[in-house]
């Protein structure tokens, strides 16, 4: 072999080995580098849940912001039905504050209004008109009582009702009860008890008119009116609604019931207590 050929192969026998040894540095950073590779790989499968779970997430937020809104819109009609609620209440405070307007009931039947009801609390003076105020004289035995108490109290009770042998009173029976003499005679009869109750009461004073009445109208101890109506006087009085009305506002309705009241005892007659007895005998 000669010296130039022993040199190269020398050299090529040096490169060779260089070459091994890079190939086994590079294998072994290959042996270093493949845990890294997984972990990298777990690593990016990690985020990719955790961008999965955070689009999630997100998701969720965006509804709840929805149900938000909606919980929003919804309190939102509330308040404002509350503050219309408020609005009209306030309206009704004032109707109270400016008329004295300061109770209603539906009807006079299912009312503590009624005289059965009534008569236990009253303590004053009693106004009423009426058809023929059976209603309280059915009560008698309350009826005597109150009496009594008012008096106590220098009080009276006055009973403003239908002349049963006007013109009215019959027609008005006809209407209701096919009859032109029923409702004369029902009148009738309740002024014969308060005819015997003035016997023992002379706090007790009756009074007719004789057209056709307007109101069913009750005044308490001169500080409330409780006013009804008769329906186009077809039908019995413990149908009819009822308003009442205090004497606490200077625009008061109280004050001119009262003077309705008062106008109309002032224009009305004395009772023929023989023509009454023969009405009601029948």
């Amino acid at each position: 072999m000669s010296a130039t050929t022993t040199v190269a192969w020398w050299r090529a026998r040096v490169r060779a080995r260089k070459a091994l040894g890079r190939l086994a540095e590079a294998e072994d950073a290959l042996t270093v580098a493949q845990p890294e590779k997984r972990s990298l790989a777990v690593r990016a499968d990690e985020a990719e849940r955790r961008v999965t779970a955070a689009e999630g997430r997100c998701v969720s937020a965006e509804e709840r912001a929805e149900a938000a809104e909606c919980n929003a819109k919804e309190v939102l009609m509330k308040l404002r039905e509350v503050e219309a609620a408020y609005g009209e209440l306030k309206r009704w405070e004032q109707l109270e504050a400016y008329t004295g307007l300061a109770d209603y009931w539906h009807q006079l039947e299912d009312s503590d209004q009624h005289p059965r009801d009534k008569l236990n609390e009253i303590r004053a003076s009693l106004d009423f008109m009426g058809h023929g105020g059976s209603k309280w004289t059915k009560e008698r035995d309350q009826f005597s009582s109150m009496l009594g108490r008012i008096g106590n109290n220098r009080g009276k009770a006055r009973m403003l009702l239908l002349n049963p042998q006007c013109k009215i009173a019959r027609k008005k029976s006809e209407i209701r009860f096919g009859h032109p003499h029923e409702l004369p005679r029902k009148v009738a009869t309740s002024l014969l008890t308060i005819g015997s109750l003035q016997r023992t009461y002379d706090n007790l004073q009756v009074k007719l008119y004789s057209h056709m009445p307007h109101f069913r109208l009750t005044i308490v101890d001169r500080r409330m009116a409780i006013v009804g109506h008769y329906r186009s006087y077809d039908r019995d009085s413990e149908g009819t609604p009822l308003l009442a009305w205090e004497n606490a506002a200077d625009w008061s309705f109280f004050t001119s019931f009262v003077a309705y009241f008062d106008h109309e005892w002032d224009a009305a007659d004395d009772v023929d207590w023989d023509t009454i007895e023969k009405l009601a005998a029948g």
